[in-house]
């Protein structure tokens, strides 16, 4: 055993592997003289004597192998080891990829064990697939399997991996990759410590980071930090809800790898303007986007999407403001990711150069919700998306996810802005958790309709407020129209009896009206297409636009499911 540093070190070879129970350690490797006889019977022993035959049949003087090379009771060693292990293996002449669990070099069959291999599970295995220039496969009898970039071996890889060929060869780098992509790498590998899920991608996203185990999945937090010191890609924030994310998780970091799982596709979309910095502060993440409002959440604009949209669509992530008690003085507002939608959301921008930013903090640790009394909400003009879903199945059909259309979203400016009620006919049918408007069945026959109206006022002016109606009927021939409209709560007024509006008449004549096509256009609603908010139903969006100027600007729509004209006659109302 021989150390070398800087310009003196020597052509070498590395070796990959999985760890047993049976691996030797420095120290044994070390003092094996006095017990030799005691360790060649290990499994890890044999595994370093023939890694080493393998090296000198290459013309190799040297091997380096993570098991004996490194004295892990040295803290600043390990620290050491770990944070260049990229690099060492980048630098080597040759690596070999030892598969303990593949007897034959089967690659033909889908199920294959080289497939199927360990090897393809572990966290510390992705760098040292990514970084060797060679890399040479061999069973657990050392027959060689064969190179990476051998055609048959390299689709095989890439099958087990989900990892594109051009990054396995080289031809493309690794750093070229989006955040959201490498992060995909990692979302289904799994690592003996907590903390090494984060400590084996130092490497692949060039970052540094001091050792501290006992952190447990902290470290995986203080990864992001890193590389958000590094770097203005927003992909890293394209990530999902998945079944092992706590629902009560703020945090716009993901709390581990598995959350990036369906997040490959994510790429940076970067502006023709210049830049703004963002950086992780004890509040959270500071950080200027556009913001788009709903009822109950808001969805930050950020620059990423789906690669395969174009640069007008951009991924919104729904966040959550803390309720606050004052209005007296403004400040930054803080955010906090909400779970609903689980996924990001793609949202089309007609002049993605116009789209004007907030400056506000999103959380960027978990566990605790940091209420700001002095936060303003950051809208002067009212825009609402309801997102819909309906109790009736005959309505909704499976459709891949598509982009919203919010025109006019251009400006946004901070404002004082009271918290809406909603009260909708039948009762209970805005679920506030997701912004979720259903729809229930109101009547059967050769055209069902499945209808609701939601009431929006604000408690300081009782008599102010909007009936929102929303509907969707379904033709004999199953063609599908979606409708709705929105009337001042004061134009029907001479409607309320006894101090109470008779919902169930006002909601039957919006159905009269809808039918019969004589619906009116006080102001500017819009509904969307269709998108994904879960995996276990589809939704319409719908977009409820401000102007500036105190007014409600809605343009009653009949939406049929294969037909995207708009109707465009609208008219105003104060606000």
């Amino acid at each position: 055993m021989h150390d070398f540093f800087g310009s003196s070190i020597p052509d070498f070879a590395i070796l990959s592997h999985t760890w047993g129970t049976e691996e030797i350690t420095y120290q044994q490797w070390m003092a094996r003289d006095d017990s030799e006889g005691s360790l060649a019977c290990k499994s890890g022993y044999q595994k370093i004597i023939r890694a080493s035959q393998q090296a000198r049949e290459d013309g190799l003087d040297w091997i380096w192998i993570d098991t004996n090379c490194i004295d892990k009771t040295s803290s600043a060693e390990l620290t050491e080891a770990i944070n260049s292990m990229f690099k060492w293996y980048n630098d080597s002449k040759v690596c070999y990829a030892y598969l303990a669990d593949v007897a034959i070099a089967d690659l033909s069959a889908r199920d294959s064990t080289f497939r199927r291999s360990l090897w393809f599970t572990r966290g510390w295995t992705l760098q040292e697939l990514l970084a060797p220039k060679y890399l040479v496969f061999y069973t657990r009898e050392w027959v060689p399997i064969g190179e990476r970039s051998h055609p048959r071996l390299l689709l095989s890889i890439s099958k087990a991996t989900a990892i594109e060929p051009m990054y396995l060869t080289g031809h493309r780098s690794v750093t070229m990759a989006s955040v959201a992509k490498r992060m995909s790498w990692l979302s289904k590998r799994r690592t003996t410590r907590d903390e090494d899920i984060a400590y084996c991608m130092l490497g692949i996203f060039g970052v540094n980071m001091p050792l501290l185990y006992g952190e447990g999945s902290k470290a995986f937090l203080r990864l992001q930090e890193e590389i958000i010191k590094v770097s203005h890609d927003h992909s890293l924030f394209c990530w999902t809800f998945t079944a092992e994310v706590p629902l009560d998780w703020v945090s716009i970091l993901a709390p581990t790898p598995g959350a990036f799982e369906r997040s490959a596709n994510y790429v940076p979309k970067e502006l023709r303007q210049a830049l703004t910095p963002y950086t992780i502060t004890n509040l959270g993440l500071s950080i200027q986007l556009p913001i788009v409002h709903t009822l109950t959440s808001s969805f930050v604009i950020l620059n990423a999407g789906l690669s395969q949209q174009d640069m007008s669509e951009r991924a919104g992530l729904a966040v959550r403001q803390d309720q606050y008690s004052s209005r007296a003085i403004r400040t930054t507002p803080i955010l906090r990711r909400h779970w609903f939608p689980n996924e990001p959301l793609n949202i089309h921008w007609s002049n993605p150069q116009l789209m004007h930013r907030h400056e506000f903090f999103v959380n960027s640790r978990p566990g605790i919700l940091i209420s700001n009394p002095y936060a303003q909400p950051m809208l002067e003009d009212l825009s609402v998306l309801v997102l819909m879903q309906t109790t009736d199945p005959r309505l909704f059909k499976g459709a891949e996810p598509i982009g919203l259309s919010p025109e006019g979203y251009s400006s946004y400016n901070v404002a004082c802005m009271e918290t809406p009620t909603i009260e909708t006919y039948p009762p209970g049918m805005f679920d506030f958790q997701r912004s979720l408007l259903y729809l229930p069945a109101i009547n059967e026959g050769e055209d069902s309709t499945a209808a609701c109206l939601l009431v929006l006022r604000h408690e300081s002016e009782p008599s102010s407020g909007y009936f929102l109606y929303f509907a969707a009927r379904t033709s004999a021939r199953g063609e599908k129209t979606w409708s709705c409209d929105v009337v001042p709560r004061a134009s029907l007024s001479r409607r309320k009896r006894s101090g109470r509006w008779p919902l169930g008449e006002i909601l039957a004549d919006f159905i009269k009206k809808t039918v019969k096509g004589s619906a009116k256009d006080p102001l500017r609603l819009t509904i969307g297409p269709f998108l994904t908010a879960s995996r276990s139903h589809t939704t319409r969006a719908v977009l409820l636009h401000g102007s500036q100027q105190g007014k409600l600007w809605v343009a009653r729509r009949a939406v049929e499911e294969d037909n995207s004209d708009v109707d465009s006659n609208c008219a105003n109302a104060g606000h």
